[in-house]
């Protein structure tokens, strides 16, 4: 994409944000080979499969957010006499159409439907363009497109490898981000005149004023449903650009940093713990507490709920007198499971068969391998798949 001067700065800008700048990215002959190990890692079909059924879980738990959020917002607005300034609106309808839509897209009609649209929104936008494609699998870049060189044929090569990965990431990113970008839109009936996002896409002067802002923020929310965001604080975005400076170091041990913190802040907001800066937060600073709440931002809340509900039935099919023998394994009539591949389910297993154990007294101790593979996103220690 041609982009210019201003947006070649605000690029920069946004990788040196996530803690990676361009030389980090491209340049460098060792940091793209081991782009391309990475690539090779993941380009299984079964890893394709096991990632779509991860992120088919993490965007149905993001329709009980925001249906939760709404719930308790259409309770709340009528005390605070104000509407809802959560930055991203919660809309469960269009939350709902979201996940659908990327069953949807399996018909090749509705698939370059959906591509072409997303493709027209955004070609106002080359440097959100390219953040929205720039990565798959959390941290492998695409590079292909670039200065021919040596390497070009085994990145083109890795690639098209991906093709199934690559192919049901964008799936879910684009499903998301329509339904989300919807969802903004008719928030703001007074900016966009009470149009949908159908209306102004299917207009070629109208699809020139759909806010920059919200399309960003569109991004950011396929981007966190795909374990893809740049990290939030400072440590982590860090962290990330720290292990991606040493290839074939760092990388062989973490292969994958921008998911393992997607997925550490994940299973943290989606779990009991987040609770206690909430409940912290409400004794020391009532105030600000109050006047969040006001605005109509309960995601927090809605998150923390959802992930202890979880939990719970989690301990409950751990403590049933036909639970298997080992954590990871589910019972499907006469066929045995393997749950570990497939997150967010894994991790709730996981914790809630170590509850069980303790309630039972049949504990033994922690096993970190285990731990590893349930929280940092690898399975037989290797790293071969991201999920």
């Amino acid at each position: 994409k041609n982009a210019s001067e201003a947006d070649a700065k605000e690029f920069e800008a946004i990788q040196k944000a996530q803690g990676l700048d361009e030389g980090i990215l491209f340049d460098g002959f060792f940091k793209r080979l081991d782009n391309v190990r990475r690539a090779a890692m993941v380009g299984q079909l079964a890893t394709a499969s096991r990632n779509l059924f991860s992120q088919i879980g993490r965007v149905g738990m993001d329709v009980l957010e925001q249906t939760i959020d709404w719930s308790i917002g259409s309770a709340v607005r009528p005390i605070f006499r104000t509407s809802s300034l959560a930055k991203k609106p919660a809309n469960p309808l269009q939350a709902l159409k979201g996940f659908l839509n990327i069953f949807r897209q399996l018909d090749p009609d509705y698939f370059t439907r959906v591509k072409k649209e997303v493709d027209d929104i955004l070609q106002f936008y080359p440097v959100e363009y390219d953040r929205f494609f720039l990565r798959y699998s959390s941290d492998v870049v695409n590079r292909t497109g670039k200065k021919f060189d040596l390497l070009s044929p085994v990145e083109s090569g890795v690639h098209l490898l991906n093709i199934f990965n690559r192919t049901q990431e964008f799936l879910t990113r684009r499903a998301v981000f329509q339904a989300t970008l919807d969802a903004l839109i008719r928030s703001k009936k007074s900016f966009y005149n009470g149009r949908t996002l159908n209306e102004l896409v299917n207009d070629p002067n109208l699809i020139k004023t759909i806010s920059k802002k919200d399309i960003a923020i569109a991004i950011d929310h396929a981007l966190e449903m795909t374990y893809a965001s740049q990290p939030q604080s400072k440590i982590a975005k860090h962290f990330v650009g720290l292990i991606n400076q040493f290839p074939f170091l760092a990388t062989l041990a973490l292969p994958f940093p921008r998911f393992l913190i997607n997925s550490l802040r994940f299973q943290y907001q989606f779990s009991p713990l987040s609770f206690i800066p909430m409940v912290t937060r409400l004794m020391t600073k009532p105030g600000q507490t109050v006047s969040k709440i006001a605005t109509g931002d309960f995601s927090r809340f809605s998150k923390a709920v959802i992930g202890t509900t979880m939990l719970a039935g989690a301990i409950q099919s751990r403590l049933q007198p036909n639970a298997t023998e080992k954590w990871n394994e589910w019972r499907v009539g006469d066929r045995t499971i393997d749950i570990l591949p497939y997150n967010p389910l894994a991790a709730y297993l996981f914790v809630g068969d170590l509850i069980a154990r303790i309630y039972k007294g049949t504990f033994r101790g922690l096993n970190f391998k285990e731990i590893s593979k349930v929280f940092a996103g690898t399975r037989a220690g290797t790293g071969v798949y991201i999920v």
